[in-house]
């Protein structure tokens, strides 16, 4: 695979992770003004992410 088709398919893996993130409302819009519990909240969302994510898909 080209560097260009690796450098994309990385950049678009990235972006399809924060588009994941802001499906959680607390996240997108910032509920939480405090940077600690601002950081919660994303590792939060992205421990419910990680669980809801099918065995079955392999990782490259």
């Amino acid at each position: 695979m080209t560097t260009v088709a690796q450098r994309y398919k990385d950049r678009n893996r990235v972006e399809r992770a924060f588009h994941r993130l802001e499906q959680f409302r607390a996240v997108a819009t910032r509920y939480d003004k405090l940077k600690d519990r601002y950081e919660a909240t994303v590792t939060v969302a992205s421990i419910m992410i990680w669980l809801r994510a099918k065995p079955d898909r392999s990782q490259p």
